[in-house]
């Protein structure tokens, strides 16, 4: 009986011990799972930076910004349309769509 109590008292003792480690061990673990998810998040961020930086330094996307603001390549002849409305449109043979990635 004395042995028993003895153990239980025992093992209180090291259930009490252990507490504080063991639960900073579980918030430290879901601290690093939520860092982990903001890493990824961060990561996607970059990738989609990069690729718009890429596209905004391509030849492509240079020329198309230069038309939107209405300058043509030497020799070639700019027509602006007005339509019933007062609305431009360039008509030099080239599309005003945004160039894709």
């Amino acid at each position: 009986m004395v042995a028993l109590v003895a153990l239980l008292v025992c093992m209180g003792l090291i259930a009490v011990i252990l507490h504080g480690p063991l639960a900073r061990m579980f918030r430290s673990r879901q601290e690093l799972e939520g860092l982990e998810r903001k890493l990824d998040q961060e990561r996607e961020t970059t990738r989609a930076l990069e690729e718009r930086k890429n596209l905004a330094l391509s030849e492509e996307y240079v020329e198309w910004e230069a038309r939107k603001m209405g300058y043509v390549k030497p020799g070639e002849i700019p027509l602006i349309v007005v339509d019933e409305e007062g609305g431009e449109n360039a008509v030099d043979g080239t599309s005003l769509t945004a160039p894709t990635p």
